[in-house]
């Protein structure tokens, strides 16, 4: 598995999680198991979720990168 360089890893899981989620909300709306319009509405919401998590990715990287460049200075 690939190591990231931040110390944040919570995010990471909770987007694998999130994925995860949409891909068994994906074959309820197919398998007509659940109202399409209801699983949509929750695949939207859950992947705002993920791109919400990928800026706070992002952040904590960017911070660890200023960190590291501060501490070689």
């Amino acid at each position: 598995m690939k190591e990231y360089p931040f110390k944040n890893r919570p995010p990471v899981d909770e987007i694998a999680s999130l994925r995860a989620q949409i891909q068994v909300m994906e074959w309820d709306a197919i398998s007509g198991e659940t109202p399409t319009w209801y699983c949509y509405q929750e695949i939207n919401r859950m992947e705002s979720r993920i791109e919400e998590l990928k800026l706070e990715i992002y952040d904590s990287f960017q911070t660890e990168c200023r960190r590291d460049v501060q501490l070689s200075s």
